[in-house]
């Protein structure tokens, strides 16, 4: 067998069963196969074949399969006629142009294949190598032809017509390989064909196996292509393969949105992608024109199934060649990232990569290629230090570009100068440095921090208003911008504390009693998020301030090693309702009326507009209580500047509580006590400054006994 000759091959797996159809090819820029099937007969002085170069001179592989004949004529002849055959053969390759790929004959297993029909002469394994030899020979004779690959006949799925005493169930896989154990270095590829039998995708993308009773080993639907692929010899495995005959092996289903013919095609590039399997070139759609006697199989008259191949064509499901080995490689294009870092810091970094390789960089499954890296000494030595992966955004095919936006990566913890090596790594262990493909490396000075204990309070929500002797929660986001990491666990583990004081500063309750734990350790330069940590209010109603701060146990309070503490006045006040089942509704900006009761003063529900009569804001205390009092705080000059506050069981009858036709402060009404699930604050004045409608915190007083 001579080598592979690459120019015989186009870049596409794509391909038509008969002419007609390869401008869609053509319009995709997407160049694959066109199948061409010759009749010749047997007379040892027939005439040369046609021109092909209309096709091969698009870019296009053609294949074309010589028959003897079809139906009782016999895809190749009687053994008698197989050195007539052959010199037939190899007249029709030399007169030809644009083509260098030839199958012999097709589906020998079938007995309507057969020199005679069905009862004519069987076309045993052994028959049907001695007839490829005897045309291989004489084809690959003539000037120019030495190189012309002579492919064997795909063999019929499912097909259980032709016995034999190797093989008397009639395995067709069987049939298969005994068909290639005989042509043992006299092989220059290898035609399959597979099929579903209906229209489901499934049918394409999962193993159905056969029931019947001697054939539970194989495969059912689509995938018997793999049966096929796993009964190559192993020395054939340097070999082409065709799938030159696929389809539903029904009437084409012309149906709208139809993903069959997209599915087939991503089933062969699944395969292709698996460096340890022989690759397929080609997978060939039966068929194109409309043909009197075959009308189910015409593609061309189903624009339906046009599309669906159109819609695969937007694939770059590339030829691999067999025997190529899979290239992984990376192009460095750029990267954005700190060059300087603090100990167990974790930052962001953006990188722009190309596909150099020949395989398309898959971002699922058991072989999903991530973005790593690795750091080094100065010297070259590697740390033993665990990366953080980052995954693909999407599937990079050969050539195509792709952006890391966000990939994190961890600073060592010991300050220093090192390199940041990056790259990528197919799961679960082919880091690609090791196939040939460059790093980049990035040189990162890591420095240590100034103070061992500070503190960022990025965010927090606290109630700024408690009834007294109760229990609520509070939530934080943390930064540690010291150099001693945090740990949560262990003796001397960080944990986040707080003091009530009164306003002139004396301690109002115990010192050192409450307690919250981290959720894990946190590292220099790192964020944690603490959520539900429990509040217990001073018994005393007033104002007080509340003082948050983080102590390493049995070390050091953070606030006394120069960390900022975080304190916040509160007002305790008796009867307080909990706004947890609270609902509301506005004349205005609906989506934010939740802030009006979040706890949280620092945010608050806004009417988005100018003040002016008629706007409104109704809240809804989920059941009927006795209430005497109502606070709505507003920021700034937010107040309403005159406003109806009326309250109601059941939002039909109102009864107002406080009335002001010119405001010019929060409103804080006291009443005589009543029962009241709803409030209603109309606004009825118009601001000469044109201020929106603010409120930040509403709370409602419960009455008293």
């Amino acid at each position: 067998m001579s080598p592979l000759d690459e120019s015989h091959f186009p870049k596409y797996i794509f391909g038509l069963h008969d002419p007609g159809g390869q401008h869609l090819m053509v319009e995709k820029n997407k160049q694959g196969w066109v199948l061409v099937t010759e009749e010749l007969g047997s007379d040892p002085h027939g005439p040369g074949g046609p021109d092909y170069s209309y096709l091969s001179n698009q870019g296009l592989g053609v294949i074309v399969r010589l028959n003897h004949g079809y139906h009782d004529k016999g895809t190749i002849p009687h053994s008698g006629r197989y050195d007539d055959f052959a010199r037939r053969c190899g007249n029709f390759v030399a007169g030809s142009k644009g083509c260098h790929i030839w199958i012999i004959g097709n589906e020998p297993n079938l007995a309507l294949e057969r020199p005679g029909g069905p009862n004519g002469e069987v076309i045993t394994p052994e028959l049907y190598a001695r007839c490829y030899k005897r045309c291989r020979d004489n084809i690959r004779s003539r000037p120019g032809r030495e190189n012309d690959q002579v492919v064997v006949a795909a063999v019929g799925p499912w097909n259980i017509e032709t016995k034999y005493p190797e093989n008397p169930s009639g395995d067709w896989v069987k049939y298969f390989r005994h068909v290639l154990d005989r042509l043992a270095g006299q092989c220059d590829g290898i035609a399959i064909h597979t099929y579903t039998n209906g229209y489901a995708l499934d049918f394409i993308t999962n193993d159905y196996w056969q029931g019947a009773p001697g054939y539970t080993h194989l495969r059912y639907q689509f995938r018997s292509y793999i049966d096929f692929m796993n009964a190559i010899p192993e020395d054939m495995r340097n070999l082409p393969v065709y799938i030159t005959e696929t389809d539903q092996n029904l009437e084409w289903k012309n149906e709208p949105g139809s993903k069959w013919v997209q599915t087939a095609y991503q089933e062969i590039n699944r395969w292709n992608s698996e460096p340890a399997n022989q690759p397929i070139q080609a997978l060939i759609l039966y068929r194109w024109p409309l043909v009197h006697d075959q009308p189910q199989w015409a593609i061309s008259t189903r624009p339906h199934i046009i599309n669906d191949f159109k819609a695969a064509m937007d694939h770059e499901y590339r030829v691999r060649l067999p025997g190529v080995p899979t290239i992984y490689k990376a192009g460095w294009l750029g990267i954005d990232m700190p060059m300087t870092m603090v100990p167990g810091q974790t930052v962001a970094a953006t990188l722009r990569l190309k596909n150099d390789s020949n395989i398309t960089w898959v971002r699922t499954g058991d072989r999903r290629v991530r973005l790593g890296y690795r750091w080094y000494t100065p010297a070259g030595q590697e740390l033993a230090l665990a990366d953080i992966r980052t995954s693909l955004p999407f599937n990079v095919k050969p050539g195509w570009l792709v952006p890391f936006d966000e990939a994190k990566v961890q600073a060592p913890l010991t300050p220093g100068k090192y390199i940041l090596r990056w790259d990528l790594i197919e799961e679960p262990d082919t880091w690609f440095w090791k196939t040939g493909s460059p790093r980049k490396d990035i040189h990162v000075e890591v420095q240590a921090l100034g103070p061992d204990y500070k503190v960022a309070w990025l965010n927090y929500s606290v109630p700024r208003t408690i009834p007294p002797d109760t229990v609520t929660t509070a939530s934080f986001k943390l930064k540690n911008e010291g150099s001693r990491s945090w740990p949560a666990a262990g003796p001397n583990p960080v944990h986040l504390a707080y003091h009530w004081f009164t306003p002139n500063g004396q301690l109002a309750g115990c010192w050192d009693t409450f307690r919250a734990i981290l959720p894990n350790d946190v590292l220099p330069g790192s964020e944690v998020n603490l959520a539900n940590v429990v509040l217990r209010s001073p018994a005393t109603p007033g104002q007080y301030v509340l003082y948050w701060d983080l102590v390493e146990e049995g070390v050091a309070w953070f606030s006394r090693e120069g960390a900022t503490p975080l304190e916040l006045p509160v007002e305790i006040a008796e009867g307080g309702i909990s706004s947890t089942p609270w609902q509301a509704r506005a004349s205005h900006n609906q989506a934010d009326v939740g802030k009006a009761f979040d706890s949280n003063p620092d945010t608050f529900w806004s009417s988005q507009a100018a003040q002016q009569p008629g706007m409104w804001y109704e809240l809804d205390l989920g059941q009927v209580q006795t209430i005497e009092r109502i606070k709505i705080e507003s920021p700034g000059r937010g107040f309403a500047v005159g406003f109806i506050l009326s309250v109601s069981t059941d939002r039909i009858n109102w009864r107002v509580v406080r009335e002001m036709a010119l405001n010019w402060m929060s409103i804080d009404a006291s009443f005589t006590p009543r029962s009241a699930r709803y409030i209603k604050i109309e606004q009825t004045g118009t601001p000469s400054w044109g201020a929106h409608w603010l409120i930040s915190e509403i709370t409602v007083g419960l009455a008293h006994p």
